[in-house]
């Protein structure tokens, strides 16, 4: 691997973007002090296999440094939002911010054709749709999480990938440096040989994903959803029996996103979510 830039530092290590030599492909490779204090992590990366998880490709030690090689993303969500918030232009986003953004700009020359059908009759792109769409499948990822009784333990916009694929929005969950099994016996240690606390399982990890949503839909004043606010304060709120499961959750973002939920109008399918689910929009 030839080491193109610092990405960042996750749990218990930096990652790298680093381009293969033979194949060209560009990769992140997270380095870590000592692979057998990490045989967790990569343990539950090599057990995963969905789309919207980091795609594993292996880990090995080179030269007494020990590496996990991942797939590489176009950019964090914390790095869309950011992007977001300062673009009014998707066109002039997608070149500038996007790998291989301006081969997608040929392919798809108008916003029209972005994405899906649901799209097709789209003058302008809006960007809460794609917001809530990126929520999606954030929530999409912690189901499947969740059925495998994993537990990531550090969802935030950081450990969230964007990249932009054959005209379809990409995102995935990385970083599992902190996740746990629901059958673990042995609680996590941290580098220092102490326990990890504070962790929250299934729970945890949903109080987690309503801060990343508070702040993916909530934050910018025109992306507001008044709809969903209450749905992200269960999210949040104190009693962790409040708050709706992951497949609940993925329920609802569907249903709304299905319906073309949007501040202003569809007071039909608002009233179908208080009847749907009143334990979270009737509270």
């Amino acid at each position: 691997f030839l080491e193109i830039e610092k990405l960042g530092n996750g749990a218990f290590g930096e990652v790298v973007k680093v381009r293969h030599k033979k194949d060209g492909q560009s990769y992140a490779v997270k380095h870590i002090q000592n692979i057998n204090e990490q045989e967790n992590e990569i343990n539950i990366l090599a057990s995963l296999n969905n789309k919207n998880v980091v795609r594993y490709h292996n880990s090995f030690s080179e030269n007494g440094k020990h590496y996990i090689h991942m797939e590489m993303a176009d950019m964090t969500l914390q790095d869309w939002m950011d992007k977001r918030d300062l673009s009014d232009d998707f066109h002039n986003f997608m070149s500038e911010n996007v790998q291989n953004g301006t081969h997608y700009m040929k392919k798809c020359p108008s916003i029209k054709c972005y994405v899906c059908p649901n799209y097709m009759q789209k003058e302008k792109f809006d960007w809460f749709e794609e917001s809530l769409r990126i929520g999606r499948e954030v929530v999409s990822g912690l189901v499947y999480l969740h059925r495998c009784d994993i537990v990531h333990n550090d969802i935030k916009p950081d450990n969230i990938f964007v990249s932009y694929r054959d005209c379809k929005v990409l995102v995935q969950l990385g970083d599992f440096g902190l996740a746990t099994r629901l059958d673990q016996v042995n609680q996590p240690l941290q580098s220092d040989g102490t326990p990890i606390v504070g962790f929250g399982g299934k729970s945890g990890d949903l109080l987690s994903a309503g801060v990343v949503l508070q702040e993916l839909l909530l934050k910018k004043k025109d992306l507001k959803f008044k709809n969903l606010e209450k749905l992200i304060l269960s999210l949040l709120d104190d009693d962790s029996s409040k708050r709706p499961t992951a497949e609940k959750l993925l329920e609802i973002l569907d249903f709304c996103i299905e319906k073309n939920i949007d501040a202003g109008h569809s007071e039909n399918a608002e009233n179908q979510l208080y009847e749907r689910w009143p334990e979270v929009f009737k509270n």
